[in-house]
Formats: C-alpha cells, structure tokens, sequence
C-alpha cells in the first residue's frame, strides 16, 4: 500500500500467517532452549538468541511449547488448538494447575500456575514479539522508500494512557527512539507500527490522524532486578523487559547458528553428537532449510577425522548457498532424512579422504530398501571451518553400479 502500512500482530488479529522473517525469528531462538525459574533471569535482548518460558524447568516441555509456536507462525493455527494440543501434555508431565517449586535462587518454595491464561500469555507475548521481529525486517529493508516509521495503537479505552501519548508519532526508520519503543512495548500490548513514506504521512493528516514529528520526552526510571540485582534504566511506561526492539536484537543475533556451533565444540563428544541430532530433527531445522540465513550446524565429525583434513573444528554447517543447491539437485530428500546425517557419520560403512581436505562417509546398506547415503564435508584451507558440501541417497543399484563410489572406495582402500 501507498502508506507502507504491515499487518497487524496476531493478537489483534489471530490466525494470520507471518512473514518470512518473524519465522526465522522463532525458529532461532528454538536453537536454544533455556530452563529459566524466572522472566527476569532472560532479559531483554537475550530473547533474541534463547527461548523461555519462566518457571518451565523442563527442556522437553519447552521444545514442546516451541514447536506449537511454530506452528502457530507457520500455520495460523488458533489460540484454542495451540491450548488443546499443549493442555494434555503439560498434565500428563504433572505442570498443570498450581506446581510448587524451589526457586534455585533464593532457596524458597514458589508456588506458579499454569492454565489456559498462562498459555494464552505465552502465545500472545510469543507470537507479538516475532512479528515485531519480522516488521522490524521489513521496515529496515524498505526504508528508502518509506524512511519513516508510524507508530499506531488500537485507539480504544483499554489503550494504557502511557502508549496513548505515543500514538502517532512519525519518525525517521533510523532515529534511536525505535531502540526502546518498537511495540509490543509490554504485557498484552496491542500496538503496532510500520513503514511509511511523505506521502502517506501527508494523508493520514488529511484525514484527521495525529502525525507527531517528535516523541514525547522519555522519562527514564530505575528498574532494579532482584533476580540479578543489576539496575537498567527503563522508559517510563514501557513494561520492564520490553524496552528494546526484537527485530534489531534478532539482526545482532544473525550468527546464533555459529554461536550454537561453537558451544558444541565444547560439549563432551556424545552430548555434543545427541545436540546436534536434535537440531537437524527439530522444526528450527526445517524452517532455516525453507528460508536459509546463517550457516546451520549439522553434524560433528570425530576428531581423528578432523585431523585427517586438517580441520580445527570438528561441527559440519551447512550454508544457506548449500541448502538451496541441495534442495535443487535432492528435492527427494525428506527433512527426517536430513535428521539422519549424523547417523552417516556415526556408522559410516566407508570413510574416504578425497583430497587434502574433503572426506566423503559412505553409509551402505545394500540389503536395506534405501540404498544408504553419501555425505561429504569439506575443510577450508586454513582449516578454521568444516562445511557440509554434500549429501545424498545412496540407492541400491547405486551402491553396486556407481562409478564414483567405487573410484571412492578403491581411493580409499
């Protein structure tokens, strides 16, 4: 439209499939799940990079609460099915109702609920935030042609009066103010903005809606966090923990996937093959493989095999020029079948160095109605990183007619 005008969080309105970006929002942060006891003990920014839920001290529940966001963004699907399919499976984990629990921080027994407000809560927050995150996207990358942002509420009498003095304001994409008052700017807010040019601020003038070319004075108060006891200044009227932006926080957060990458290398060998299973398994995987951004960690080689290349890190990425080559050349490939790579590695039938830096694992399973695989990663020559180059199904008549596989396999005898 002439205004730039971005639809509306799913909040205001539900079951709306979001943009590309605020996916690949939600699906970064379920690279990293975090058990924390309290919402203060993840602060701001660091929802960008990490996915919580306070006091949901279990990871499994948390993956299961993040695959339903998932698909909520991906799907539409509604507040009512996100509950029901959430419900059972928080009661049968015994986290529903009122759960007593021992805050690690203070030692004391803090009672918490969960119920259908809660996930209402969770969805609401989940969901505006990611959105946010997505507008934000899109804003930045329009914004020579809609260089100003429009900041809009819902207008109505539950408008909270400390965002009321916010309606309206106009200003440029890159003026600091969005650092702090890009909405949703607290608990349930239902605020929005978007991009918008001279021209559609001139109309919305002309049409009688407040057009504020500066922003009220910020009023800045203490915020102490008894979690950490650090004190952060905090606009007043923005809820504390809401003062930043998402989407500029998820744009510092672009190299999480090689942030991830790197805490594996430090893990112990099984706990660092079982995460990185589970990463490819997850839907993050199969929502970075539609829209790759950043390179994804995809499988962990075993160290002598790193030394053989030369390789100083022993976690295979796959970069996003990889994962639409493969999904060029392999469309046959399912997204279970890429969740089987590290398998390749762990039970290879043949491992192959082909050149000084490339190894190719050969998993053969003649007798098997797959065939096997064929996957291959390649060192760079400094030997700093390991990538995935290749990989593929290995059918049957394949495994026994295939002319490169047996150059492999002699070149490897």
């Amino acid at each position: 439209m002439a205004n730039g005008l971005i639809p509306l969080p799913p909040n205001v309105r539900p079951q709306m499939l979001a943009p590309k970006e605020a996916v690949d929002y939600l699906a970064a942060r379920g690279l990293t799940f975090t058990t924390s006891f309290n919402w203060k003990d993840v602060w701001q920014t660091e929802h960008a990079t990490q996915f919580t839920v306070s006091r949901l001290t279990r990871a499994d529940l948390l993956a299961a609460v993040h695959e339903q966001l998932m698909r909520a963004v991906t799907e539409g699907i509604s507040l009512t099915e996100f509950s029901d399919n959430l419900t059972p499976r928080l009661q049968q984990a015994g986290w529903w109702g009122t759960v007593e629990q021992i805050d690690p921080a203070t030692g004391e027994t803090v009672a918490t609920t969960f119920d259908a407000s809660r996930l209402k809560l969770i969805y609401d927050v989940n969901l505006s935030q990611s959105y946010a995150a997505g507008i934000w996207n899109r804003i930045e990358r329009n914004k020579a042609t809609l260089p100003y942002i429009y900041y809009r509420t819902m207008r109505d009498e539950m408008v909270r009066a400390s965002h009321r003095v916010l309606d309206g304001v106009a200003l440029p994409v890159d003026d600091p103010f969005w650092d702090t008052h890009f909405p949703p700017n607290g608990w349930r807010c239902r605020c929005t903005a978007f991009g918008i040019d001279e021209k559609g601020l001139q109309q919305l003038q002309d049409a009688g809606k407040p057009v504020k070319r500066e922003a009220p004075p910020i009023r800045w108060v203490d915020f102490v966090n008894k979690r950490t006891g650090e004190v952060t200044k905090t606009p007043y009227g923005i809820d504390p923990g809401f003062a930043y932006n998402p989407g500029k926080a998820a744009a510092r957060a672009k190299n999480l996937l090689d942030v991830a990458a790197g805490k594996l290398e430090s893990l112990p060998a099984p706990i660092a093959v079982a995460t990185v299973k589970d990463l490819v398994a997850s839907d993050a995987f199969a929502a970075w493989f539609a829209h790759p951004e950043g390179n994804f960690p995809m499988v962990l080689i075993p160290e002598a095999d790193a030394a053989l290349i030369g390789a100083q890190s022993k976690v295979g990425k796959m970069s996003p020029d990889t994962a639409v080559k493969q999904a060029t050349e392999h469309p046959e490939l399912t997204p279970q079948e890429y969740a089987s790579a590290q398998l390749v590695i762990d039970s290879a039938t043949n491992t192959v160095q082909d050149g000084p830096y490339n190894l190719i694992y050969i998993l053969d399973q003649t007798d098997a109605t797959s065939g096997g695989y064929v996957l291959v990663v390649k060192a760079t020559k400094s030997g700093e990183a390991l990538w995935v180059t290749s990989y593929r199904r290995l059918s049957k008549d394949e495994a026994t007619s295939d002319r490169e596989i047996k150059r492999l396999l002699k070149k490897g005898s």
